[in-house]
């Protein structure tokens, strides 16, 4: 019996002072403001996480919940990248890349002469790159 295959229903990037600077779902159906709480929550873990000083910034399953399983990485500057899965067949490793490219990707978007920091990253070409990595993921 194969299971389903892992499908990214959220992706979110926290920053520094745990606010989001980019959070988008995935999923069909999805209720924006439930992923709002489930990355909140995603927040405490990160917490502990960072004081067991962790030398991967990529933290694995953060928690899992009835309906979904969500992963977590920490950069050196203490930005936090969340991805929110279904409880489909999910490999770590997979995982662990989309959020190592999606690092990728936010130093890219903050590098930007006109991105001021600390706001929401706003850029359609960030928004359409995250797109492709979590749709070549989430791929059967």
């Amino acid at each position: 019996v194969s299971m389903a295959p892992c499908q990214v229903v959220c992706l979110a990037v926290i920053g520094r002072k745990n606010n989001p600077l980019f959070l988008r779902c995935y999923a069909e159906d999805a209720d924006e403001l439930r992923f709002h709480y489930v990355i909140h929550g995603a927040l405490d873990v990160f917490e502990e996480s960072s004081r067991a000083s962790q030398t991967d910034p990529f933290l694995g399953l953060l928690y899992p919940s009835v309906d979904h399983r969500v992963y977590g990485y920490v950069t050196t500057s203490n930005m936090k990248l969340v991805a929110v899965t279904n409880d489909g067949d999910t490999r770590e490793s997979d995982i662990r890349g989309l959020l190592v490219r999606a690092h990728g990707l936010v130093v890219d978007a903050v590098s930007n002469p006109f991105y001021v920091p600390g706001q929401p990253i706003s850029s359609a070409g960030f928004e359409t790159r995250i797109r492709k990595l979590v749709n070549a993921l989430s791929a059967p």
